[in-house]
């Protein structure tokens, strides 16, 4: 679990609803317990998540939230770099991994 896409989601989600010093979530509705909202929705999806033992270091749990909130994964690695069947989330994966990567 990633506590800055935590933030970062709900930054832009709350943003997008026109709230700028409160969450809300991507319906709209406030978040009052955002612990508790980390619990039911975040560690889930965590738990959900494959481990890929030939990402690079740091990278094993890799993955991204689409604008729904869902979990995309890459099917695989490839010469240290993140790859997935479908072409959109291909895309995503690898502008987010080369994002995160730039130095």
């Amino acid at each position: 679990m990633d506590g800055n896409e935590f933030v970062r989601y709900y930054d832009t989600v709350s943003n997008d609803f026109g709230y700028i010093e409160e969450w809300v979530d991507s319906r709209g509705t406030k978040i009052l317990d955002w612990k508790g909202k980390l619990r039911s929705v975040w560690s889930k999806k965590a738990k959900k998540l494959k481990t890929f033992t030939d990402a690079p270091e740091g990278f094993e749990m890799f993955h991204i939230l689409n604008e729904k909130g869902d979990v995309i994964q890459p099917t695989g690695w490839r010469n240290g770099k993140p790859y997935n069947k479908d072409m959109v989330n291909d895309v995503l994966l690898k502008n987010h991994f080369n994002k995160i990567n730039q130095t």
